[in-house]
């Protein structure tokens, strides 16, 4: 069996039999997928070729690569306007530490949040208490 790809619907006679080819992929027999007719109204569908499994970073003894200390947080931030901006490692320090204030106040600190963001919840939370 081999693949097709009928690109105009066309009919076929095999002798008796009419089939109807409607467009796509179709599996045919090797007799009919190499039929005169049939090319001037497909294409052969080619075969992929196997592909050996991208080598892992641990089999080529490549060093993990740095994901810092919270490797949960994004280096991007998401401002209350929708803005956004990628966090210097001086931010990151900052936000590190706003977040822990924050989680401490019992806010839920969403982790796309920038260090404006943090430091406007904490200051609302302390007002309302």
């Amino acid at each position: 069996m081999s693949q097709i790809t009928v690109l105009t619907p066309f009919l076929l006679n095999l002798g008796g039999t009419i089939r109807k080819f409607e467009a796509g992929v179709v599996e045919v027999d090797e007799e009919v997928a190499s039929h005169w007719y049939v090319k001037l109204f497909s294409e052969q569908v080619a075969e992929p070729e196997p592909q050996a499994p991208a080598p892992s970073d641990e089999a080529q003894g490549a060093p993990e690569p740095d994901r810092g200390a919270h490797p949960e947080e994004s280096s991007v931030a998401v401002e209350d306007d929708g803005s956004t901006h990628v966090d210097t490692p001086e931010d990151v320090d900052e936000k590190t530490a706003l977040k822990a204030e924050a989680e401490g106040l019992g806010i839920e600190v969403d982790g796309r949040w920038g260090v404006a963001r943090l430091m406007a919840e904490i200051e609302a939370k302390k007002n309302a208490a």
